[in-house]
């Protein structure tokens, strides 16, 4: 077992939390009676570590000022990520879209071999299909990530939600900063908790879609109704049409 100073841990690559990180109570508990379960870290080159997992205990020693218990194992790449990922699920289920920010960070990251970038690849560390890599995937690149980071976990709505938000977003010309502001704004006014917030800033950002994407209709003047374009130039003509008009000429 050893003492590690915290700023010695490296995080960057890693999976979890991509949202948020909350360890008000975390923090609590170790400050009252230390910590008592240990972190997990393989050496890097130096005095360096690199982390595999404990990203909460590891945050709040930080926060705390003091160095983190920690075991020292020579794991390799492949392992630390699958460790990662299993101490994430065990933390807490993930929720649709903390799954395809994984499989996003999965593909244009450096945590897989070149080779194993590919669906299939992110599709056998997740224990998914190619055909779900795919659906998550969608969901991403047509929401965009910095207006999922704005919106957050929303553990309470699910894929055919998010679905319905890409094709939304297909459909109307809208601003994703507005958007994003829109989400910010929902989360800092909301009475609930952070899940709570989450789910409700996704609904109001998908009501605000919807209200964009909504086709705005001419209005006539009173009493003078706007006879469809199309109705007028595909009306058949009448037998005889061509005889009347050559007659009255």
């Amino acid at each position: 077992m050893f003492e590690i100073d915290p700023d010695h841990i490296e995080t960057v690559g890693r999976l979890d939390d991509r949202l948020q990180i909350e360890i008000a109570g975390l923090k609590a508990s170790i400050s009252r009676s230390g910590q008592r379960v240990p972190i997990l870290v393989r050496p890097l080159d130096g005095d360096r570590y690199s982390l595999i997992y404990g990203r909460r205990r590891l945050e709040a020693c930080r926060e705390l000022g003091i160095k983190v218990r920690a075991i020292v194992t020579e794991m390799d790449g492949d392992q630390a990520l699958r460790d990662q990922l299993l101490e994430n699920q065990e933390r807490r289920d993930l929720s649709f879209i903390e799954r395809a920010l994984v499989a996003a960070a999965l593909l244009n990251g450096d945590h897989l071999g070149e080779a194993e970038r590919t669906n299939k690849g992110v599709a056998e560390v997740l224990g998914l299909t190619e055909a779900g890599v795919s659906q998550l995937l969608s969901v991403v690149r047509a929401v965009g990530e910095s207006l999922v980071l704005a919106i957050g976990a929303a553990p309470g709505i699910g894929r055919p939600r998010w679905e319905e938000l890409k094709k939304s977003l297909g459909d109307a010309s809208v601003d994703r900063e507005n958007l994003a502001a829109v989400a910010a704004e929902t989360r800092s006014s909301h009475s609930g908790g952070p899940d709570e917030k989450s789910d409700a800033a996704f609904l109001a950002v998908l009501a605000a879609v919807v209200q964009a994407e909504r086709p705005t209709r001419p209005s006539s003047p009173r009493g003078h109704p706007v006879w469809p374009f199309r109705a007028l130039v595909q009306q058949p003509s009448r037998p005889g049409a061509a005889a009347d008009s050559s007659s009255s000429s």
